[in-house]
């Protein structure tokens, strides 16, 4: 339906016609297109209009207020009100359609500048040469912007959206404070975030406002100082992708209550909030950069250095002085690999300091929560004029701006161009290893130009990348704190008789020798790993009636992640209660005992036990200074590639440790 039909406009009701698929994997369909009932939208949106300064210069402009924006303008810049023209082209539209219809349209990348197109004569018979006109002047262009948006519009459905207007000028506007301004941008520099969260940041940082929030964001985006996103954004006609996580699968259809329109949500990110095609999503620039070129003596006056209560050893000095140079280096990642108990977590609290003393931020990240929560004080304890902010799932604060931030790597989503080094620890630790999402998240948190540190015990396919690429560096550490090689596994094959249709698990003698040795002989805990939740259950019911009591408890408790007593279970064992603990995997990390051994059945059932999980299990045995040596024993059917991959890495690092003297002969 045409723009300027008197009457024309649909009103209730109406059907729209859109090429998207109804599955949750987002793609387009082939044959056919699929019927939706919307309504008017409701909220708040966008438009795009067109802006003319005499006959010199014109753009394509997205807003949420064209009059807001065409005030602003005038009182920044010189221009007479009698040679500015705007026009609006759409009524309120979903943000994410308004920008993706903005880009179509060729609009030049800064929103607030205008793009000069004259070259010779009047600006006019530029745009006729360009756009092919057919009328003449300011009409002509409108004319066919109009029929350009009008036409993307009607492929959506939504041909009357289009609708052309005279933005009237209006100078009823007081614009914000430059030092509120200034406020609400140290609050939230390189923040990703949505309007109620950022209600929330302001709080959180004790920001008070004077002006609307509203025209804060707005003036912000016309001093370049904020990009204005969607949740959920238009890459081509068909093809959506969620602007907060990256992914553009599991994008979920609703009829949204927010812009009275068929929409979609990302399902990827949901627990962080919805991200729309409608939400605006606000990305805050930093407020400066970073100088590079602190002189000597301001550097030596600001000097950070990490207080550490313990000293490094000689093979954690080393790695952090390659750290370091790295920080200076033009190389922009770095993985440290490090052996299970190595200290490499306060490795990088050297190369921290580095860059808190030239003024910059840093993002110390973990999958894991009770991991973040653990460390803060570690951080707080080493740089004490530094204040932290801790995020993770149930923080009570997410937003407190902090030089140091320490969050697992869902709540990084929140983040965009932000720090100037990021580290990453235990990247092969669920739900990071494998997450594209958090992946993105943790990249783009990262300015373009800053560090990205990766620590991790067990490398996977990137370490080759880290081997070979000389933009990327390797740093090892092949010794443990303490200075004793870590325990070698030996790899033993048994007759392990589980019948599943049954419900039932029979473990060999040999088996039983291998527990009552390490209990007996060796008078050390015994951790026992298991594939499944169903084995562990059955193997340990069937241990706790085989084996003896001391002291009216048994010598063994089993858990797994559905366990609701698994916390329990874990401090009784640490606490030394009882002496066995049989489990899935959930053990194998944040949890350490003076004097284990280590016990992994079905050890070749390799779609579990991989090789980093291997390593990783095997790293619960000689942790402690006390009792640095200790036995781990996988055992399975066969032997398989992962087990033997598993020992052949943990050797190779035993004699690199020897090699440059981390460890005595004596001890290998």
């Amino acid at each position: 339906m045409k723009a300027n039909e008197a009457g024309g406009r649909m009103s209730g009701k109406r059907k729209i016609h859109i090429d998207y698929a109804l599955q949750l994997q987002f793609k387009p369909t082939t044959g056919r297109r699929i019927t939706f009932e919307v309504k008017r939208m409701k909220k708040a949106g966008c438009v795009i209009y067109l802006l003319f300064v005499k006959d010199e210069k014109f753009s394509i402009n997205l807003a949420f207020d064209p009059k807001f924006e065409l005030s602003y303008f005038l009182q920044t810049r010189e221009w007479s009100p009698g040679n500015v023209k705007a026009y609006r082209l759409t009524e309120l539209l979903p943000v994410g359609l308004a920008n993706y219809i903005y880009r179509k349209l060729g609009s030049c990348s800064g929103q607030q500048e205008l793009q000069e197109i004259k070259q010779d004569g009047n600006l006019f018979d530029s745009l006729k040469e360009k756009l092919g006109l057919k009328k003449p002047g300011i009409e002509g262009v409108v004319a066919n912007y109009s029929q350009q948006v009008e036409n993307i519009l009607a492929y959506y459905g939504l041909a009357d959206y289009s609708q052309v207007s005279k933005v009237e000028l209006d100078y009823h506007f007081d614009f914000p404070a430059p030092d509120e301004l200034a406020r609400v941008q140290e609050a939230l520099n390189g923040r990703l975030l949505f309007y109620k969260e950022i209600k929330q940041a302001l709080g959180e940082n004790r920001v008070k406002l004077t002006a609307s929030l509203s025209i804060l964001l707005q003036t912000l985006k016309l001093e370049s100082k904020l990009e204005v996103k969607s949740g959920i954004a238009y890459r081509s006609r068909n093809d959506l992708v969620c602007r907060r996580c990256g992914q553009s699968g599991n994008l979920v259809e609703i009829d949204c209550n927010y812009c009275g329109l068929t929409d979609y949500y990302c399902a990827n990110c949901l627990q962080m909030g919805r991200s729309r095609i409608c939400r605006p999503l606000y990305a805050f620039q930093l407020a400066e950069k970073r100088s590079s070129s602190i002189t000597l003596s301001r550097r030596q006056e600001q000097r950070v250095d990490p207080k550490l209560e313990f000293e490094l050893t000689a093979a954690q000095r080393d790695a952090g002085q390659e750290l370091i140079q790295f920080i200076s280096s033009r190389q922009a990642e770095a993985l440290v690999w490090a052996v299970c108990g190595a200290g490499k977590t306060e490795v990088s609290f050297q190369a921290i300091a580095e860059v808190l003393t030239e003024g910059g931020q840093v993002l110390f990240a973990i999958p894991r929560k009770d991991a973040v929560i653990e460390l803060a004080p570690r951080l707080e304890e080493s740089f004490p004029d530094f204040e932290i902010s801790l995020l993770h799932g149930s923080s009570e604060n997410k937003y407190r701006a902090a030089r140091i931030t320490v969050a697992t790597t869902h709540q990084v989503l929140r983040f965009e161009d932000k720090f100037d080094l990021v580290v990453l620890d235990e990247m092969d630790a669920f739900p990071y290893q494998g997450s594209e999402m958090l992946k993105y998240a943790v990249y783009r948190s990262c300015r373009p130009e800053g560090k990205i540190i990766f620590m991790t015990a067990t490398p996977g396919d990137e370490l080759m990348a880290f081997r070979d690429h000389k933009d990327k560096l390797l740093v090892k550490i092949p010794a443990r704190y303490h200075g004793h090689p870590v325990p070698e596994p030996e790899l033993l094959t048994a007759e392990l008789d589980y019948k599943q249709e049954a419900q039932q698990v029979e473990l060999p003698e040999k088996v039983m020798k291998l527990i009552y040795r390490s209990v007996k002989k060796d008078q050390a805990q015994l951790f026992v790993f298991l594939p499944t939740r169903e084995l562990v259950e059955l193997a340990g019911r069937e241990l706790q009636q085989r084996l003896p009591e001391e002291n009216n408890h048994p010598w063994v408790e089993y858990s797994h992640a559905q366990d609701e007593a698994r916390d329990r279970k874990r401090d009784g064992f640490c606490d030394g209660e009882y002496p066995i603990l049989v489990s899935t995997t959930i053990m194998e990390r944040a949890i350490t005992v003076p004097k284990a051994n280590v016990l992994v059945l079905f050890a070749d059932w390799k779609s579990v036990f991989t090789v980093s999980a291997l390593i990783q299990m095997g790293g619960r045995s000689g942790r402690s200074l006390e009792h640095p040596e200790g036995n781990v024993w996988f055992v399975g059917q066969r032997v398989t590639a992962e087990m033997r991959q598993a020992k052949s890495r943990i050797k190779s690092l035993n004699q690199e440790a020897q090699q440059k003297g981390y460890i005595t002969e004596q001890d290998y």
